[in-house]
């Protein structure tokens, strides 16, 4: 898969609106990848993810809204951070930061 280059018409959408769509720049392969991963930390919430949306006035177990954190590297059976798809994140973003970025 080749993955997207930063043209300069994208780079100057980006400097003149600060935020950029690139549509299919990911393959469906390894987005649905992704996906799984992410439904089975959903399925698996109790045991492998933390939920930190509580205020001190509300029982943690009675909150009024909950956020699910957590990552797919604990369900990832090889290392998340050498995926193609990351890489082109890191580089991308660093052409439209114009400075080092890092996933």
């Amino acid at each position: 898969m080749h993955y997207p280059v930063a043209s300069e018409a994208q780079l100057a959408f980006f400097r003149e609106h600060g935020y950029l769509v690139v549509r299919d720049a990911i393959p469906q392969a390894a987005l649905d990848e992704i996906e799984a991963h992410c439904d089975t930390l959903i399925a698996e919430k109790d045991l492998l993810a933390n939920d930190w949306a509580w205020g001190a006035k509300e029982e943690r177990d009675r909150r009024s809204f909950r956020i699910v954190q957590s990552s797919p590297s604990y369900v990832w059976a090889a290392d998340i951070a050498t995926q193609p798809y990351r890489q082109w994140l890191a580089t991308f973003a660093s052409r439209l930061m114009q400075r080092e970025m890092a996933f």
